[in-house]
């Protein structure tokens, strides 16, 4: 669980640095998410092969420039904070109003907001 200050400085993080859709160096954001919040990274990485057979399956388009370099995906990456974050009492809560939320940017901005401590009871 993280205190109040981290957090803060998680949701910031997320926020600044994140889109729900976005797809991410995991080594660099692994880093840069310890040096502002103190916390390791615990979300999935995915490898870029994975990454783009899941985009031609759903016919997103699109392109990743070819590495050998791990991947996250942003809502992947705040869920995980969440889950990390919160007390279980607290992600029981969430889960209870928001788990039915398919949408990944619509996830995204409710861990964000749930991990600052800003969703309504």
């Amino acid at each position: 669980m993280y205190t109040k200050e981290q957090r803060e400085k998680a949701a910031v993080w997320l926020f600044n640095n994140c889109d729900g859709h976005g797809i991410y160096s995991y080594p660099k954001t692994a880093k840069d998410y310890f040096a502002a919040v103190g916390k390791v990274a615990m979300w999935q990485a995915h490898s870029v092969e994975e990454t783009m057979d899941i985009m031609r399956r759903r016919g997103l388009g699109g392109t990743l420039a070819p590495t050998k370099e791990t991947v996250c995906y942003g809502y992947e990456m705040a869920e995980a904070v969440l889950g990390a974050a919160l007390s279980d009492e607290e992600e029981a809560d969430y889960q209870s109003r928001y788990g039915h939320v398919s949408g990944r940017g619509s996830r995204f901005r409710n861990c964000i907001a749930a991990i600052a401590g800003k969703v309504d009871a």
